[in-house]
């Protein structure tokens, strides 16, 4: 159900649950949905009281009435008839231009994979913001690596548990130090959009920027290594609990690949977690997943620092990934749409 819609019927003393069945396509529904796009407008608090900046656009108005639209759908298993929507997109209308909504889009605050290196550095080096201890600023920069390189929703990736990664050391056909890569499966989409085979990405390693700031396998495996995250090969073989002892796991002869496990232990705790403070320190608490709001807060902040005009939010390094990938398929003709 959809959590506004909720509030907008118990606020009425309405079952939600009754009214998707009440809708049809009768001159009342239309009425109905009028008086839920005023309502929307009018709200300025949203889940446990947290503040909204409100709807401003009559974009995000057709938003809000397009989502809604999916969760009905969802909810009684069929839409609204031709002509109602026509009605319901004249209704729409009429309450924009009465609460003098902006016409357009709302300005999108795209991060581009070179404000994400300029963003890393910052928060590096920066003594304008604290963290309550390291973990939490490590996550924040592998995050933004891994929603840069996938273009992922934000919540897909907040969602994220060591079960949806595999690594794997590839051997070196010229010999040397072999290649870790790193794949990533999140499982995660809207419920009300069904169930679709998920994408695994390959996150590359990357080894020529000379601080390492986009190299997520930095990051990753500093978190594996603080929460000994690996699985031992030999019961008295050396831990992999540093890079050292990692790169120097021996593929077998005939083999091309060695798969590293992760401890079972940890295969349904979040990547992107929680520190609890205690009487002797912090706690990193893997079951505890990292808010939305945590994450906005911190990123936020941390784009005032670095300087960049507009506010700072996850959906920003979303919208980057799809332009560069847009780009990229215009740059070459034959390219699959």
């Amino acid at each position: 159900m959809d959590p506004p819609f909720d509030s907008f019927c118990k606020g009425s003393g309405q079952d939600p649950t009754k009214y998707f069945y009440w809708l049809s396509d009768t001159p009342e529904t239309v009425r109905f949905l009028k008086a839920l796009f005023s309502w929307r407008y009018a709200q300025r608090r949203g889940k446990d009281g947290r503040r909204t900046p409100g709807i401003k656009y009559k974009s995000l108005l057709q938003t809000f009435w397009k989502w809604w639209h999916l969760v009905y759908k969802a909810e009684v298993g069929y839409g609204f008839s031709k002509d109602t929507l026509v009605k319901i997109n004249d209704v729409l209308a009429i309450v924009a231009a009465e609460i003098k909504l902006l016409h357009g889009r709302r300005p999108k605050a795209t991060m581009y994979i070179e404000d994400v290196a300029e963003f890393a550095r910052v928060l590096l080096s920066t003594t304008e913001t604290t963290f309550d201890c390291g973990w939490l600023r490590m996550q924040l920069l592998l995050f933004c690596q891994l929603a840069a390189i996938t273009g992922s929703r934000p919540g897909a990736l907040l969602n994220l548990r060591y079960r949806h990664l595999s690594l794997t050391l590839i051997r070196n056909p010229d010999g040397g130090r072999p290649s870790l890569f790193i794949y990533l499966t999140p499982e995660f989409t809207k419920p009300f959009l069904g169930d679709k085979e998920p994408n695994t990405f390959l996150i590359p390693e990357i080894i020529y920027d000379p601080i390492l700031v986009l190299s997520p396998h930095i990051f990753l495996l500093g978190m594996l290594f603080r929460i000994q995250g690996f699985k031992s090969f030999a019961t008295n073989g050396p831990a992999v609990d540093c890079p050292e002892n990692l790169y120097s796991l021996q593929i077998q002869k005939g083999l091309g690949q060695l798969e590293l496990k992760l401890r079972d232990e940890i295969l349904d705790q979040f990547i992107f977690c929680n520190a609890i403070r205690e009487a002797d320190g912090f706690q990193i608490a893997l079951e505890e997943q990292l808010t939305d709001g945590s994450l906005r807060y911190r990123m936020k902040r941390a784009g005032e620092i670095t300087g960049f005009a507009q506010v700072t939010k996850p959906y920003g390094l979303r919208y980057g990934a799809a332009k560069a990938f847009n780009d990229s398929r215009e740059s070459i003709p034959n390219l699959p749409r």
